[in-house]
């Protein structure tokens, strides 16, 4: 088919060769008439045809073809000319006049009252046929759409455009609403698709001038949106019951929380329980109802047969017994569906009674979940007041009813509450809810039974030592902005004590997330499978203790010099706050020697001090560095750290580095030691301006590979991301030896180091006149300290095959070289595209909330553990 050209808009052309055209448009005048030409590439070229006039589908390589309707077909709102202000500038490269069958556009779906009651949406309809564009978009276009959209469905129809051909074409579809359908659209939001419709020349414009012009008040409107709103509100707040589902419905009204023993409580209906599904147990918070969980039912059932213990108020139990209670209940479940163990999920003090039967009754427990645990009670802020409210007999009924509503600021995101209100009724309704479930909290919590449980929060006897002998893996859930508890910093403590363990960092939620987000926002079925699984390698591949047996290579570890040098240590990772990402690649095993390839940074101060003291802190292993014999030098530390104390070439002989040459690398292979080398050396550390940020500087010698090869070691990449921004080159090597005068100052001292041999090739020695540009620092002035990360890749196993002809061996290593190169600068071009969505990578922002917070700023990655986090 050969490519033309075709005119969309308001030509009269456009609109049809038959007769009987759209009167509406016959009616425009000349001067409204506008040209919009686009070429039309060859369907060969752009598309794969079915044939015929048959479907048409876009090669997605080319971008994406989406169906407009409603608002988007307007100029003013969609396009390079849209209005900067609620107007979408997403660029398209083609469009389309096109009619979609079987659906109708209607206004049913939600939208912002007072200002919207409803908004244009799809609904299938056989026999109907709505009217539209198709915009051809990139797919970052796309991707910007869709997320500007409010709760999209996507869906793929069949348009069928002006010529008579068939494409399959990507829109969306939103939740619908009687309440906004009766209402209607507002006249404004009318006018923009009237707008769209008159541009695009669309057969149904006068359907909509018929609409506009139907009699409507806009103060009637406008009251109308009000009331609605209002109503819902107020009704949700002091009517719970409307908000609720159901089930919370049948619980509230049973009250199995009013009398009894503490009891198991089947959340689904139906007698059975499935045998592919894993127990799960909730453990309620402070309120004991279960009612937390119900919202969630229907997301862990996927996974999980869900039971949640219930508290009676009138439950005056110590610690002990509550446990003992609660076991018997797990071992009469556990017994009757013929299981060995279960997995629990505590919710604030339900995290406390979790880590308490996973520490006293581990035979029980496969995995325990917590969220928010309520173990930083002691350090909260507004535990006394809490403790003075259960203890007053003064309060009025009338204000304590109130209480719950007064604490909403610190139990629910409040930010995202009145985001919510203007930008998503949906989900406002669904924090709604929650609130309706808080409001419960004063009529289930009557001051004796505030008294006792907070009581036990302060006895809770989880301690360093306590944490530190829990087995059973454990999954923690912190939110960065919990206000009530400081779980960001006690989900750091719990994470490191606990030898198990992983943690998920929330961005939203506040102290409740079980109640403030939606289902398909928290995903709690999914994060507890992928933590079991996570944790389960790890189980099978558990970390070493120190390995006394292993030959040091003639060193000895100096504990009180390593104190001191992980002191140094945390000045650098209070500035620095580095990330490491999968460590789970690193094996723990000392079966075969380790050899750690990574990328120098400039001046070599970050990257290698950080890695040595990071194994050591999580793994208790060495990691052999190998350093430039210009590091032994204390001259070439930054003044930067120097002045905060920080001495690199004190850590790295604290920790057992040693000057980089074969024998080395050599002797410490064949000791089973874990070594750290930088192939690019002092090339990457005294990078010049003309040198790329983060740029592989290695020479063509695949040494190294066959010193692992020849030692049975493994290489693992290591990449590392952010020193190279935290300073800037203004004076380089190339232009201090283009200097009369520092050339030959310069020149004259790189000779002396020549002369004393004080530092070597792979072979022999090295001609440091002719490579003096490789170990001049620069000079740069400093910039805002920037994080710093890393990423470990795969093992690269050299020992795969074994050659007796020495040409063979030395072409099988010259291979793996290139395998070992091109997967760090992966690694590292991944490092810094992730970084860019990192909440917290301004300097200025980290260091605040770090020092207000007390807790390591959250990350791009919501997983962690002790020695990593996971994408």
């Amino acid at each position: 088919m050969v490519g033309y050209g075709f005119v969309v808009g308001h030509h009269q052309s456009l609109l049809g060769q038959k007769e009987g055209k759209d009167s509406a448009c016959q009616r425009r005048s000349a001067s409204s008439f506008r040209e919009w030409k686009t070429p039309r590439a060859s369907l060969e070229e752009n598309e794969t045809s079915t044939g015929g006039n048959g479907t048409v589908k876009l090669n997605l390589s080319r971008g994406v073809w989406y169906f407009a309707y409603g608002s988007n077909l307007s100029p003013r709102k969609f396009g390079e000319e849209a209005s900067a202000l609620g107007g979408r500038r997403i660029k398209y490269m083609e469009a389309r006049r096109v009619r979609l069958r079987d659906y109708r556009m209607v206004f049913d779906c939600p939208g912002i009252p007072p200002f919207e009651s409803a908004m244009a949406n799809l609904r299938e309809e056989p026999g109907a046929t709505s009217h539209g564009v198709i915009y051809l978009l990139s797919k970052e276009s796309f991707g910007k759409l869709r997320a500007s959209e409010a709760f999209p469905v996507e869906i793929t129809v069949k348009v069928t455009d002006d010529d008579g051909i068939q494409r399959e074409v990507q829109t969306f579809k939103f939740p619908s609403s009687r309440e906004s359908e009766k209402a209607g659209p507002s006249e404004r939001y009318l006018r923009i698709i009237h707008n769209g419709a008159r541009y695009w020349g669309l057969e149904n414009e006068d359907e909509l001038l018929r609409l506009l012009r139907k009699p409507r008040s806009s103060v009637t409107k406008f009251m109308y949106d009000v009331t609605n709103f209002s109503t819902g509100v107020t009704q949700g707040i002091f009517s719970p019951q409307r908000m609720l589902r159901r089930e919370e419905e049948l619980v509230l009204k049973s009250e199995p929380w009013r009398e009894g023993g503490i009891r198991l409580m089947k959340t689904t209906s139906g007698e059975g329980v499935s045998s592919d599904k894993d127990l799960l147990i909730y453990l309620p918070g402070i309120d004991g109802t279960g009612l937390g969980i119900l919202t969630h039912v229907e997301d862990l059932k996927k996974a999980f047969e869900v039971f949640s213990i219930v508290i009676p108020v009138d439950d005056r139990s110590g610690w002990d017994v509550v446990c003992e209670k609660v076991a018997r209940e797990i071992k009469g479940l556990l017994e009757s569906t013929g299981r060995d163990q279960l997995v629990l999920l505590g919710e604030s003090m339900g995290g406390v009674l979790g880590l308490l039967l996973s520490k006293n009754y581990p035979e029980l427990v496969k995995h325990v979940v917590v969220i928010n645990p309520a173990t930083s009670y002691k350090n909260s802020g507004v535990a006394t007041l809490y403790e003075a409210i259960g203890k007053s007999s003064s309060i009025p009924p009338q204000v304590y009813q109130l209480l719950p509503y007064i604490s909403l600021p610190v139990l629910i995101d409040n930010v995202q509450f009145a985001r919510s209100l203007l930008t998503s009724p949906e989900r406002a309704f669904h924090m709604l809810g929650s609130v309706s479930k808080i409001g419960q909290l004063s009529d289930i919590l009557k001051p004796p039974v505030l008294k006792h449980r907070l009581s036990l929060l302060r006895k809770a006897s989880l301690g360093d030592e306590e944490l530190k002998t829990i087995k059973t893996p454990t999954t923690i859930f912190a939110t960065q902005n919990d206000i009530l508890l400081p779980s960001l910093k006690e989900s750091g403590r719990l994470v490191r004590l606990i030898p198990n363990s992983t943690r998920i960092t929330l961005r939203e939620g506040a102290h409740t997330p079980m109640l403030a987000l939606k289902p398909e926002e928290l995903q709690l079925a999914n994060r507890i499978q992928r933590a079991m699984k996570v944790q389960a390698g790890k189980a099978e591949n558990p970390s070493l203790e120190p390995d006394e047996t292993v030959d040091n290579v003639e060193f000895e570890i100096n504990s009180d010099a390593v104190n001191e040098a992980q002191k140094m240590m945390d000045k650098i990772k209070q500035i620095h706050s580095p990330i490491f990402v999968g460590m789970e690649n690193v094996p723990s095993s000392h079966e075969r020697p380790l050899l750690f390839v990574g990328n120098h940074t400039l001046y070599g101060v970050l990257d290698a001090p950080l890695l040595i003291s990071h194994f050591h802190e999580t793994r208790r292993t060495l990691l052999r560095g190998l350093a430039h014999p210009g590091v032994w030098n204390a001259s070439t530390n930054i003044k930067f750290l120097r002045d905060n104390g920080v001495d690199s070439e004190k850590i790295l002989k604290t920790f057992g580095a040693m000057p980089v040459t074969p024998r080395n690398i050599y002797k410490l292979l064949r000791a089973r030691q874990s070594v750290l080398l930088f192939p690019g050396g002092a090339k990457e550390v005294c990078k010049t301006k003309k040198d790329r940020k983060y740029e592989l500087l290695w020479e063509e010698s695949s040494e190294f590979v066959r010193l692992a090869y020849r030692t049975n070691g493994l290489i693992i990449p290591v990449a590392c991301v952010g020193p190279d921004d935290c300073y800037e080159i203004i004076f380089d090597s190339d232009e201090m030896l283009a200097s009369p005068i520092l050339g030959s100052e310069i020149r004259s001292r790189v000779k002396k180091l020549a002369d004393k041999e004080r530092a070597r090739k792979w072979r022999g020695s090295r001609d440091l006149q002719k490579d003096a540009r490789g170990i001049i620092q620069p000079l740069s002035l400093p910039k805002a300290p920037q994080r710093v990360y890393f990423q470990f890749g795969k093992p690269i196993d050299p020992c795969q095959a074994k050659f007796e002809d020495i040409a063979e061996e030395r072409e099988h290593c010259a291979g793996l070289y290139a395998v070992v190169k091109r997967e760090l600068d992966g690694l590292i071009t991944w490092l810094l595209e992730k970084r860019e969505s990192d909440p917290f990578r301004d300097p200025a922002l980290r260091i605040a909330f770090e020092k207000v917070s007390g807790a390591k700023a959250p990350t791009a990655w919501d997983w962690c553990d002790r020695e990593t986090y996971y994408d």
